[in-house]
């Protein structure tokens, strides 16, 4: 337990001292949060329509997961959105800068990737698994 506590500040002390920015854990409403290293914020994006299950930045990308799978690209302000399951996502980690591993309330663990021709602007939308259908 020591040992995976180590490794997370390690991570979080890397991506703050490299990218200047780190992320909240997300909110109850689905909404996520970007702030720099002066405690400022960034961005904010609500692509849940449940509470946040888990937050994770790599680079410039932040994954978030709950009732859907959501990559923000802060850098051009675009994000990626997908929806496999009718479970509550509920852990996620990069394994690579463009894949990542997500388990859900049912146990099981599924690899998703980030592809860069997936991605579409924000601009003030709420994706959730209703508009994923339509689309």
């Amino acid at each position: 337990m020591v040992f995976f506590n180590l490794i997370s500040r390690i991570k979080f002390f890397l991506n703050h001292v490299f990218f200047g920015a780190f992320s909240s854990p997300g909110t109850d409403r689905g909404c996520v949060y970007l702030w720099s290293d002066r405690g400022e914020k960034i961005a904010s994006w609500q692509p849940h329509g449940t509470p946040v299950g888990a937050v994770k930045t790599r680079g410039r990308l932040t994954l978030s997961v709950s009732d859907l799978v959501c990559v923000y690209n802060e850098k051009d302000k675009s994000w990626q959105v997908s929806a496999w399951t009718e479970a509550e996502l509920t852990a996620a980690e990069w394994v690579t800068d463009r894949q990542v591993l997500v388990a859900d309330s049912l146990g099981c663990i599924t690899m998703d990737s980030a592809e860069e021709n997936q991605f579409m602007p924000v601009r003030g939308r709420k994706a959730t698994k209703k508009n994923l259908k339509q689309n």
